[in-house]
């Protein structure tokens, strides 16, 4: 049997031993009868896709779902603990997202004057007499590396 149509009944098989526990021994013996017989259909397919399309249209596929249905009505369903500790409510959650509306809104809302006050701050700088030529001396350093850098680059 292809190994990829033996983990699809593997998995269909345990996603009704995932989610009940069933303890009677004629449930587990119906199961067992169901899946010998659509194992039987998975050694007939060539691939994954012809044994769906085959299982799909079969009485087995209705059996499965007859038997997963009585297992839902019968048997007491699995529940497993979660740590949801670090999953935020609903309440966190809306909170969290109006504070970083609003939190953008200002950003928004700021940026000319904080560019602007940048921008002053910058030119007065310049306009100190050591301080400027500092800073024009970097700049023109940095733009002549940026120029050999990309000589490098090209070579």
């Amino acid at each position: 049997m292809d190994s990829i149509v033996k983990q699809s009944i593997d998995s269909r098989k345990q996603a009704v031993l995932g989610a009940y526990k069933i303890e009677k021994q004629v449930y587990l013996d119906k199961l067992d009868n169901l899946f010998n017989r659509i194992n039987e259909l998975g050694e007939t397919c060539s691939d994954v896709s012809d044994f769906e399309m085959k299982f799909a249209s079969s009485l087995l596929n209705q059996e499965y779902i007859s038997l997963f249905t009585e297992f839902a009505t019968t048997c007491e369903p699995i529940t497993y603990e979660s740590d949801n500790s670090n999953v935020q409510s609903t309440k966190d959650y809306i909170l969290e997202d109006a504070r970083m509306e609003a939190k953008l809104a200002f950003e928004d809302v700021t940026m000319p004057a904080r560019h602007a006050a940048r921008e002053e701050f910058d030119s007065q700088m310049r306009d100190i007499p050591v301080v400027g030529d500092v800073i024009q001396a970097k700049q023109t350093f940095d733009l002549f590396k940026k120029f050999k850098k990309n000589k490098d680059k090209s070579e």
